[in-house]
């Protein structure tokens, strides 16, 4: 199927993001403070310092150089000199990743511009420069974005999971530092890992459980948990996808309740006297009981959930690992002699049964007569 470009109308270039993470090691937040600050603070060591809240750099440092030379660029982009990476899409990007290990990139600027009769020097450069970039795991991490839109009033709203591959895959990368999966590197289980957990985050349950959490760090706790439990398990049943849900909202319980009794001990150690103190102590002491039983309670069922869980993961793998020694009896058979014959002799005899069954069948004439389309009914009403 062709592929169908749409118009990137984003004002934050995510190319030229990613190229210069690439280029000078600096994250998104860290371009945006510079941009931001370039022009005010003169000193580049200073800037550097804060960019990295490290007091401690010097201007030999590798960040050192790598921000002077950011700021450099940024300037001349800025006054004229030099153009900015060409703006492509999520979408672009994601098909860049996808294509770029086995198509040119003079192919695919042409699949994505199909109308250009010029050379598109610009877009080809930015292309190439995205190709390397999208190799070095790390510069996928600029996709690590919150999906969860706020309304007027600053609240989050509804729970939006991420639509693209590298985005998936740029989550992966930060809830298992030691997986590393690169765009355009996968292997077929990598891919099954990541088609599996869009899934799964696409599933109504996943998302009405994130949208009923209200704080963006409680979001991100129960996500991470969950990616970091589900990525590499693509065969999980839904059964099991939906235990992993509950217990990672057990883990946001948790969280919720630790902070409700950090803050009442608070309150209660922030008496000025003693009067005071027994006068809060006595307002407070039913809601720290009630919050201490209910955080209880909640560890309980984390203990529960993740023995159901792991009892069921066991008899997945103990059901792979019988039909995996059926198998092996087999293979074993057939490397003998002896072993050959017998399922030789086997053969022969299934022959011989489905031979039989097929006489017995072409013995129904009125089987026949109905392949051919003719009934008992219509032959003796003739």
């Amino acid at each position: 199927m062709a592929y169908t470009r749409k118009s990137c109308k984003s004002k934050d270039n995510r190319s030229e993001t990613m190229i210069a993470q690439y280029r000078y090691g600096l994250t998104a937040t860290q371009q945006d403070l510079i941009k931001e600050n370039y022009n005010s603070v003169k000193d580049i060591l200073s800037l550097t310092k804060r960019c990295f809240k490290d007091d401690f750099l010097d201007e030999n440092s590798t960040e050192f150089n790598n921000v002077r030379k950011y700021v450099v660029r940024v300037r001349k982009i800025d006054q004229g000199k030099v153009s900015e990476a060409y703006n492509f899409s999520d979408e672009d990007i994601e098909f860049i990743a996808n294509k770029c290990s086995t198509n040119s990139v003079i192919d695919m600027c042409r699949t994505l511009f199909p109308d250009r009769k010029d050379n598109m020097i610009r877009e080809a450069q930015t292309m190439a420069d995205l190709v390397k970039a999208l190799e070095d795991s790390a510069a996928t991490r600029v996709y690590d974005n919150s999906l969860s839109l706020r309304t007027e009033e600053g609240e989050l709203g509804p729970y939006v999971p991420p639509t693209s591959d590298i985005k998936i895959l740029a989550k992966i990368n930060q809830c298992d530092p030691h997986t590393q999966l690169n765009i355009a590197k996968l292997d077929s289980r990598q891919k099954s890992w990541i088609k599996s957990l869009k899934h799964n985050m696409r599933s109504a349950r996943f998302i009405a459980v994130m949208s009923s959490i209200k704080t963006q760090v409680l979001r991100d706790l129960l996500e991470s948990e969950f990616i970091r439990a589900t990525f590499n398990q693509p065969d999980s049943p839904p059964d099991e996808v939906n235990a992993y849900i509950s217990l990672c909202n057990e883990y946001v319980m948790s969280a919720m309740l630790s902070n409700q009794l950090a803050e009442l001990n608070s309150k209660l150690s922030s008496a000025v006297n003693d009067g005071d103190r027994i006068a809060l102590h006595k307002s407070i002491s039913d809601s720290r009981i009630a919050v201490a039983k209910e955080f209880d309670e909640c560890q309980k069922r984390i203990n529960k959930l993740q023995v159901d869980i792991n009892a069921k993961k066991m008899e997945r793998a103990d059901a792979r690992n019988s039909a995996n020694e059926s198998l092996v009896k087999w293979i074993e058979l057939a490397e003998i002699e002896e072993g050959r014959e017998k399922l030789l002799r086997l053969q022969q005899a299934r022959t011989l049964q489905i031979e039989k069954e097929i006489k017995r069948i072409e013995s129904f004439d009125h089987l026949i007569a109905e392949f051919h389309g003719v009934s008992v009914e219509e032959i003796l009403n003739f």
